[in-house]
């Protein structure tokens, strides 16, 4: 993936997803510096993530370019676990202080329930926020917090008018495009 803006009107620059796996999780041989995978979401838009580039990895083999984040946690998933895992609440984005910073009660407020190898899942996303911007950056500074991708859903599309966001997350969620 070429580096460009991210393609959300809200979203202030790329998207970085991160996954800090648990000591227990990976051999002791590895240390937690070893273990960090990033993910560089080339676009979103609402619910969706598309091409995602995984650019940190424990090996080299595992940084490729997907095409989608849901086939890049797949992949990173399979190669550190052997297992399929929900990875919107296990990949987290590292979002500088602002706005997010105040936490507002509306985070998570949306219900997405999805099955998955005949099991129900339910993450949660915030379109109460769909219009709060947002920047992550790849690395941890200090100056910001993580927060799961989920709870960053939905990523308004690039154009869309301030006050057509409201309208366009509340037909997206009538529509069921939530769900997985």
């Amino acid at each position: 993936l070429t580096p460009r803006p991210a393609p959300m009107v809200r979203l202030l620059g790329d998207l970085y997803l991160h996954h800090r796996p648990e000591p227990a999780q990976q051999p002791r041989s590895v240390s937690g510096a070893e273990r960090a995978v990033v993910l560089r979401v080339g676009s979103a838009s609402m619910f969706r993530l598309g091409p995602t580039e995984v650019v940190q990895a424990p090996r080299r083999e595992m940084c490729q370019t997907y095409a989608s984040f849901a086939e890049a946690a797949a992949a990173v998933f399979r190669a550190l676990y052997g297992v399929r895992h929900v990875y919107w609440d296990l990949f987290e984005a590292y979002v500088a202080r602002g706005a997010w910073g105040r936490r507002p009660a509306v985070v998570g407020t949306l219900p997405c329930v999805f099955y998955m190898e005949g099991r129900r899942h339910t993450t949660y996303a915030s379109p109460l926020l769909a219009a709060l911007e947002v920047a992550t950056l790849r690395e941890a500074d200090g100056t910001g917090e993580f927060v799961p991708v989920g709870l960053l859903r939905p990523f308004v599309p690039p154009g869309t008018p301030p006050d057509a966001i409201s309208s366009l997350v509340e037909e997206q969620i009538a529509r069921g495009e939530h769900t997985m």
